[in-house]
Formats: C-alpha cells, structure tokens, sequence
C-alpha cells in the first residue's frame, strides 16, 4: 500500500468542511484556474500524481514520511481550529435564542398576568353587583314591610 492511501485512510474530515481551506499553500489544487494563486478550486487533489510532488520521490522516504506527517498535523490543527470555529459559533446562536426565548416566556408571563388581572376584576365587578342587587332587594323588602304596616294601621284607625 502506497503512503499516500494511509494518509488520506487517516484523514476523516468532515463532508461539511471545505478541504481546500484545509490544505497547506504550497498543496492547493491546480485545477480550475486557482493554481498559483493559492485558490484552489476545482477537483480532489491525487497526491500520487501530483507534479508538484515529483520531486518528492527522489527524497529519502524518512524525510517524505516527516513531511507528509507535518502535512497530517497542519491537516488536523486546521480542522480543530474550524471545529473550534462552529462550535463558538454554534454558543453564539444558542444563547441569541435563550435570550429570544427568555424574552418570550416574559412576554408570555406578562399577557398571563393581566388576563388574570382582567377576570380578577370583572369577577369584583359582579360581586359588587350582586351585592348591590341585594341590597336593594333588602331596602326593597323594608319598604314593602312598611308599607303594609301602615297599611295596617291605617285599617286599625278605620
């Protein structure tokens, strides 16, 4: 097996990550135009055909395995780091959201308070009515009361 496929058995990066921002400059893909200029856009790179890698192969292979190790590692510190990255970002939209949150259980607690307060009041409101209901009723029945009492008296008198 070629050193380049346990490399890249090694490699478990993320679909959702962009590979060409992982690499190291002077690995970028040449194809579609970004070449030079560091871009990279375009295919999957093959290492094993490579131009740029040719003259890799007439190095000693200790040398070529500290190298592609050192890529390895710069590989593995650029995906930490964008790790890093989304999960800041990832705290950053969870606590927006707990605010937002946070703010409607307020808001919510605020409509359940003055509906309570409405029916506290309108339930005051018929008690008060009931209780002058009665009241009149009572004052109602007094004067009826007197009424045959001085209807009464007066049949005594005649």
């Amino acid at each position: 097996m070629c050193v380049f496929d346990s490399l890249f058995d090694c490699l478990s990066i993320s679909p959702a990550v962009d590979v060409k921002t992982l690499l190291p400059s002077g690995m970028q893909s040449p194809v579609g135009g970004g070449g030079d200029q560091g871009g990279g856009s375009g295919g999957p790179v093959d290492l094993r055909t490579d131009p740029r890698l040719g003259a890799l192969s007439t190095v000693d292979p200790a040398l070529r395995e500290k190298q592609l190790q050192h890529e390895l590692l710069l590989l593995k510190q650029q995906q930490e780091l964008q790790k890093q990255l989304l999960f800041a970002e990832f705290q950053k939209q969870h606590e927006v959201l707990t605010r937002q949150h946070e703010v409607q259980l307020q808001e919510h607690l605020k409509q359940q308070q003055e509906i309570l307060a409405a029916k506290r009041q309108q339930e005051l409101e018929q008690k008060r009515k009931l209780e002058q209901q009665r009241h009149e009723e009572m004052e109602k029945q007094r004067l009826e009361q007197q009424l045959i009492m001085l209807r009464n008296k007066e049949k005594g008198k005649e």
